[in-house]
């Protein structure tokens, strides 16, 4: 939601939660429709249908395994590719230590005494 509306929406995330808690059976029409004014028609439609995978992702995992407090497979692989992008990123932030050839450095303490 935040990518499609380029700021984040702290009131705008909570109506979603809201929506989704209030209803019984979540409606992903319902929802679009409620969504339309804030983000527009085709955000509104992408942004159900990303919730709904992820929605059925975070059920499926429950019932595989049993136990409701388990990230969706989902948000797992999202997450996973996120830090591995995050890692690659700070990596070509340093730069490689580059080291002087001792013949550089000789040469550089010769000239340097000369100067002297």
């Amino acid at each position: 939601m935040t990518q499609m509306m380029k700021l984040e929406d702290d009131v705008l995330e909570e109506y979603v939660i809201n929506q989704l808690e209030e209803m019984k059976i979540p409606d992903p029409k319902k929802i679009q429709i409620y969504l339309t004014g804030f983000l527009g028609s085709k955000n509104a439609k992408i942004f159900v249908e990303q919730l709904w995978e992820l929605l059925l992702s975070a059920q499926e995992s429950d019932i595989e395994n049993g136990n409701v407090s388990k990230s969706p497979y989902y948000l797992q692989r999202s997450s996973s590719r996120e830090r591995d992008r995050a890692e690659r990123e700070e990596k070509e932030k340093i730069p490689e230590k580059k080291t002087v050839p001792e013949e550089a450095i000789k040469k550089a303490n010769e000239i340097k005494s000369e100067l002297n």
